[in-house]
């Protein structure tokens, strides 16, 4: 029995030998496990906690206000620098009336596109797939029973709720001040933010006297046109 596993085993061997192929995929194997060693273990560095070129930030303050502070010296020195720069974009000719008017178009022009009093003649509708409707501008007094659309009158001038479409479905709403006379001159008043018409006219309270502007306008024969803003303030619902 010894034997016959003798035999057997020494036929295996010879087998190797004439296999070159295995034999050789044998003795690669077993090289390898020869020579190969455990890898070390992989360390891993902490960052700096500094960055080169810079330095640790030791601010106590909140980071928001100070970042508001910046902004705010930023506008305020660009608008104290416009002061001086802003003569580079006008070239007024002083020599008479229409020479004046003519110099200046150019800039009233701008002025016109920058807040959107543009032709009308050339519509556009803001809502993505709709055509471009042209919307006939048509104030309308807005009142009922329980809020009369004319607000206040006296022998001078006449407040009324007004509102004119923007576009299609979309109103804009506000206060006329009318006066009773030929107005000298039409001007349209936007209001500070968190405040409203209503405070502007002098009907309620809410911000100091000196600053009713539509008041004081329609008394020296203006016709305003108060805009009403979106509020930023919640509503009660």
């Amino acid at each position: 029995m010894k034997s016959d596993r003798l035999v057997e085993a020494t036929q295996a061997d010879w087998s190797l030998y004439r296999c070159p192929s295995l034999f050789l995929a044998l003795l690669l194997c077993t090289n390898c496990l020869l020579f190969v060693r455990p890898l070390p273990a992989q360390t891993w560095e902490e960052p700096p906690e500094i960055l080169a070129g810079t330095e640790r930030l030791m601010w106590d303050d909140k980071l928001d206000v100070r970042l508001m502070d910046g902004a705010h010296r930023y506008i305020e020195r660009k608008i104290s620098q416009s002061a001086t720069n802003r003569q580079q974009y006008w070239s007024r000719d002083l020599s008479s009336r229409i020479a004046y008017e003519q110099s200046v178009s150019p800039n009233r022009e701008r002025l016109r596109t920058i807040i959107g009093a543009v032709d009308r003649g050339h519509e556009r509708n803001h809502n993505i797939g709709l055509p471009a409707v042209e919307v006939p501008v048509r104030m309308e007094r807005v009142g009922d029973d329980d809020r009369p659309a004319m607000i206040y009158a006296n022998d001078s001038y006449q407040i009324w709720r007004v509102r004119w479409p923007v576009l299609t479905g979309v109103c804009a709403e506000g206060l006329l001040l009318e006066p009773c006379g030929k107005p000298t001159a039409h001007v349209v008043l936007l209001p500070d933010a968190e405040e409203f018409p209503e405070q502007m006219a002098g009907l309620v309270k809410g911000i100091p006297a000196d600053r009713h502007v539509a008041l004081r306008l329609v008394k020296r024969g203006v016709r305003v046109l108060a805009r009403t803003l979106h509020p930023r303030i919640q509503l009660a619902h």
